[in-house]
């Protein structure tokens, strides 16, 4: 699939000659969600052990896209190396599970307790040495 633009003097983005992108706002162009969008790009998603207890410690050497069940209260602890990743979080069990930021993890916000019946975006990033930051955030 190409994307090419009009001559240069013709910027303007609804004068575009590729019509499988949609103008949405000005200056922002979003793929026409009619069409499948194809390029020969396969994302894989990581399946993390479950954890109930000790430490999570998030690999980044892997894939950026994990999944991950809950089934107690555990501390996540800070990546070994620099990166970020999403996990897609699980809860199964009694709920009510606490997740406890490690040495040198910064929280944004606060962490809410897991609830079973619930499911959560885990978004941990490291930048430097020492310091991760992480969010929790419900799927509602």
């Amino acid at each position: 699939m190409s994307f090419t633009p009009d001559p240069p003097d013709q910027r303007d983005l609804a004068s575009y000659s590729h019509r499988e992108f949609t103008r949405v706002a000005d200056g922002l162009v979003a793929p026409d969600v009619s069409r499948q969008i194809s390029v020969g790009y396969t994302r894989t998603i990581e399946a993390v052990p479950s954890i109930g207890s000790g430490t999570l410690t998030i690999d980044f050497t892997r894939q950026d896209l994990k999944t991950i069940t809950i089934t107690g209260s555990f501390t996540l602890g800070e990546p070994t190396t620099n990166g970020h990743a999403e996990l897609y979080v699980t809860v199964t069990g009694a709920g009510g599970y606490t997740v406890t930021a490690g040495t040198n993890v910064q929280t944004v916000g606060t962490f809410p307790s897991l609830a079973t019946g619930t499911n959560y975006v885990l978004n941990v990033r490291r930048y430097g040495e020492g310091i991760a930051v992480a969010q929790i955030v419900a799927l509602t």
